[in-house]
């Protein structure tokens, strides 16, 4: 079975498209906004583990695009966290979905986010 596919800025970063060239998806969609508020129908644990989410994920990763994966989530973790009752089926989609967000210790370390460039030492000398 294939893996899930890698988003294009992923490619990009670690320089896949220098290999294969004609790879390169240029009609992926692009976001600079960040996720919208909350939907006004959430209950007041899910808005908790939105603000959550929000407050703990790497900057550029949720875009506004996201937002509605975002909801669902928020919708299954709560649950999870205050539910009574709650099925080992939920906590596993509950889990599917924060993973394909990349918010697992194991997707985690397979976000690449761009560094900004260092400074060299003589420049942080030199404005001091």
């Amino acid at each position: 079975m294939a893996g899930p596919r890698k988003p294009t800025a992923h490619l990009e970063l670690v320089g896949a498209f220098k290999k294969d060239p004609q790879r390169r998806r240029d009609h992926e969609p692009q976001c600079d906004e960040d996720v919208m508020h909350p939907p006004v129908e959430m209950s007041e644990n899910e808005l908790r583990v939105w603000d959550f989410l929000c407050e703990c994920t790497v900057p550029g990763v949720l875009t506004k695009l996201d937002s509605s994966c975002l909801a669902v989530t928020c919708k299954a973790l709560a649950h999870v966290w205050w539910g009574e009752n709650v099925k080992v089926s939920e906590m596993k989609t509950a889990v599917d979905l924060l993973s394909k967000m990349g918010m697992t210790p194991a997707d985690r370390s397979r976000v690449i986010v761009p560094q900004a460039p260092k400074k060299s030492r003589y420049e942080a000398f030199k404005k001091a």
